[in-house]
């Protein structure tokens, strides 16, 4: 059923990813009936693509039929705003409109809020993508800019000191999710330093082509967020941040492949 509704949007490089998330849904049916019925409305409205396909079965978790049309013209104005400022590279960001149309913010404000934003993580972050990624996934978890920037300022400044430096420029979307973690942040990088040390054992983590270390770090803090989220079930800014970090890094994978 999806694969005809998504057409080439569900097809190519994208089946992994769409398969693997509902595969990870308690209601893997339920998804495979709403997602493409609200990807077919939003379509109608903003440029389609598989980014915004994967973040579509990532919204219909958590916002209900009822809500759908108020979340579609939301997420069109997003768009709209975003694309007349010069916020997003091409059509086929619609899914970071998405993404900022999940939380309680007018669009006005959340266009207003995240362009800020990124001005102020330039400094921090200086490539254009790293900055938008952990800007999109701190504006979702919510809180002023000023709350986000020393939740994600703490944050780098304990990797550092860890020795820690991650890799890949969308990837650093997590960063921002991790920072709105209740996790002790000490104990975080020791499960993470602890994940890393298991993951350079593995195969395709070691040798001559190797996942380079900065890269296998983002891999560790994702399976030690995978707890932390567990543990920390009630925190919902960290979920939601959560779950725009992952989609943003996947968005990132397609776009190599």
């Amino acid at each position: 059923r999806m694969d005809d509704d998504f057409t080439g949007d569900f097809k190519g490089p994208a089946v992994v990813p769409v398969a693997c998330m509902l595969a990870a849904s308690p209601e893997p049916e339920k998804l495979t009936l709403l997602a493409p019925d609200l990807y077919r409305q939003m379509t109608e409205h903003v440029p389609r693509s598989a980014f915004l396909a994967m973040t579509v079965l990532g919204v219909v978790d958590v916002i209900p039929k009822t809500e759908w049309k108020r979340y579609i013209d939301k997420t069109t104005r997003i768009y709209e705003l975003m694309a007349d400022k010069g916020l997003l590279d091409h059509d086929g960001e619609t899914f970071v409109a998405a993404l900022l149309a999940m939380t309680d913010k007018p669009p006005e404000r959340a266009v207003f809020e995240i362009e800020e934003l990124l001005g102020r993580l330039k400094p921090l972050f200086p490539l254009r993508s790293s900055a938008r990624a952990v800007g999109v996934t701190l504006s979702i978890a919510g809180g002023s800019n000023n709350q986000n920037m020393r939740h994600i300022e703490r944050f780098l400044s304990a990797l550092q000191t860890a020795g820690m430096k991650l890799g890949g420029n969308h990837s650093m979307g997590l960063l921002g999710a991790l920072s709105f973690s209740k996790y002790d942040t000490k104990r975080f990088l020791e499960r993470m330093r602890e994940a890393d040390m298991a993951l350079a054992q593995q195969s395709g983590y070691r040798g001559l082509l190797a996942v380079p270390r900065k890269r296998r770090l983002i891999h560790a803090a994702i399976l030690v967020a995978c707890r932390a989220r567990k543990r920390d079930h009630k925190n919902t800014n960290f979920d939601i941040a959560y779950r725009a970090a992952l989609l943003i890094i996947l968005a990132d994978a397609l776009s190599v492949l």
